[in-house]
């Protein structure tokens, strides 16, 4: 797979869990590149939420959506270390 953004390409694979939370209207950094990333990326766990009718600002724009889905993640990442 070739990125097409090239700073993504020196970083292909990560040995620590990854979870991308990415706003639908990012204009920092666009959805369709985020999610060719995670596409790209190997990790041992990795998972990708998009934040509909947000920008980059998610912790601001959706405060408590934000903190659940992270409470969620860490849940999720601590289940999955558990059960290695």
């Amino acid at each position: 797979v070739k990125l097409q953004s090239k700073p993504f390409q020196e970083i292909d694979s990560l040995t620590v869990l990854i979870v991308f939370i990415h706003g639908s209207g990012d204009f920092q950094i666009s959805l369709s590149v985020a999610k060719e990333y995670y596409e790209f990326i190997s990790a041992p766990y990795k998972n990708f939420i998009e934040f509909e009718d947000c920008a980059h600002g998610l912790i601001i724009e959706q405060p408590e959506k934000f903190k659940e889905v992270v409470y969620n993640e860490l849940y999720k990442i601590n289940n999955f270390q558990n059960i290695k």
